[in-house]
């Protein structure tokens, strides 16, 4: 496997195994110790921690949640991606209370790999489209 088509199945290993099946036990064999999120939500913790903190937020408010990898390409040690995240709104998320509404939502993303490891990541969602289909108002930014 080529260095490119092994960043490649590191990311879809994240989207597929950690945010899909919630296995957050796999967290440190993906993420390096010094990974920064360069978008994270207000308050999360660095690091792996940070991920774990995010994975088991998003998946407590939309337990039902998949994201499906739609486009994936690597150059360097770079993997960019779009995606499709699904699911239903069954818990808080970022002071809004459940909902029951399903939302799909866009999103994109580069990370950096290092080593064998996310070292970096830039994820961006459509979040306006998710609070609309939520029928909320999304909350302050902070």
């Amino acid at each position: 496997m080529t260095d490119t088509e092994a960043n490649k199945a590191l990311v879809r290993r994240f989207f597929d195994e950690v945010m899909n099946e919630g296995r957050l036990d796999l967290v440190d064999e993906i993420f390096a110790p010094e990974y920064v999120n360069r978008h994270a939500h207000p308050g999360q913790q660095p690091g792996p921690d940070g991920v774990r903190q995010l994975v088991t937020n998003v998946r407590r408010a939309f337990p039902d949640l998949v994201e499906t990898v739609d486009d994936l390409v690597a150059e360097g040690d770079r993997v960019g991606l779009r995606l499709t995240l699904r699911g239903t709104h069954l818990g808080a998320f970022r002071g809004a209370e459940a909902t029951g509404k399903r939302v799909e939502v866009m999103g994109m993303a580069i990370v950096r790999i290092e080593g064998d490891r996310i070292a970096e990541g830039w994820f961006f969602f459509d979040r306006e489209a998710m609070w609309e289909q939520l029928g909320i108002d999304p909350p302050a930014r902070g």
